[in-house]
């Protein structure tokens, strides 16, 4: 109210798209980590994985890479990085506090290998998610968060795993 009032296009369209389509990324991650805090466990080595991800994804996008195909390569990377974790977890019988936070210094230090700690530029590439509108005004970001939702919504509340994790 307060905001609004100062600013009365605070509650325009235009802005309120404009922050969900920034809190898209954020609230994927959070759809993730739900599950692991409610079972107790949590990962510290996110933000360290998204750099290294995001990284790889600038490189390969600058090497003429499709967008399909880094998609694609980002996801499996992910996958493969949350597969370690939880395999070093459970293999050394370790807290995952210990473990994330030693594997988040090792995907920082991949980061930086890779890059050679240069700022890596994707201007004008990898826009399809970000660029596309349904109905034109719909922004295809803010339906793949709900979808996230959804699904994270349906794994805990209908499918076996899901209700183990409480």
């Amino acid at each position: 109210i307060i905001v609004r009032s100062i600013n009365p296009k605070f509650l325009a369209w235009n802005n309120i798209s404009s922050i969900l389509r920034q809190a898209t990324a954020l609230g994927l991650v959070a759809c993730g980590t739900t599950i692991l805090v409610i079972s107790g466990s949590f990962d510290i080595s996110l933000g360290s994985m998204i750099g290294l991800v995001t990284c790889v994804m600038a490189i390969m996008l600058n090497a003429g890479c499709s967008d399909l195909v880094v998609a694609v390569a980002a996801i499996g990377m992910c996958v493969a990085c949350s597969l370690l974790n939880g395999g070093i977890s459970l293999l050394f019988n370790a807290p995952p506090f210990i473990v994330t936070l030693a594997t988040g210094n090792v995907y920082l230090g991949m980061a930086l290998l890779f890059t050679k700690g240069y700022l890596q530029t994707v201007y004008g590439k990898f826009r399809f998610v970000a660029s596309t509108q349904l109905f034109g005004f719909f922004h295809m970001q803010f339906l793949i968060l709900i979808l996230g939702f959804l699904a994270v919504h349906f794994i805990l509340k209908w499918t076996r795993t899901g209700r183990e994790v409480y």
